[in-house]
């Protein structure tokens, strides 16, 4: 499998002349880009953000934040529902749908960010690692990034 895998290697870097892979865009070593033609970033880069669909972006970002922010709540509420009831239905509807709005906001928030040209792609790993604390900083960051280009 080793001597497979080492076959792979057909083309060299032009940074630093060692064997990379023939289809990769960054060097396996020194990290540097190994794409020339870059005219896709350079193409969506000059392209103006249309206002109106930013504007549409924000809001349902917005939204999905607000609503977010009240599956929190109800998951605290459910925890008092089952300390004094013993019922563990409510906690387990609270957390699923915490998490699938959860899913929702950062897949939005990255769609902002892209929206914008927000340069930290660091946004659904921060929002994945810190879940809530994360989540709150990169809506923060996207939400004034894309106030200021509106």
């Amino acid at each position: 499998m080793a001597i497979t895998f080492k076959e792979q290697f057909t083309g060299f870097c032009r940074h630093c002349d060692k064997p990379v892979l023939d289809n990769a865009d960054f060097c396996h070593h020194c990290g540097k880009l190994l794409i020339t033609d870059i005219s896709e970033e350079a193409q969506l880069e000059s392209t103006p953000v249309n206002p109106e669909h930013l504007k549409a972006l924000l809001k349902e970002t917005n939204h999905l934040f607000l609503i977010w922010c009240c599956c929190i709540s109800f998951m605290g509420a459910t925890a008092l529902i089952y300390y004094v009831y013993q019922s563990i239905t409510p906690v387990i509807i609270g957390t699923v749908g915490f998490a699938y709005i959860w899913i929702f906001l950062i897949a939005k928030l990255d769609e902002l960010a892209i929206a914008v040209r927000y340069q930290h792609k660091q946004i659904a790993y921060l929002s994945l690692l810190i879940p809530i604390i994360g989540t709150i900083i990169c809506y923060q960051k996207v939400e004034s990034a894309a106030r200021l280009s509106v």
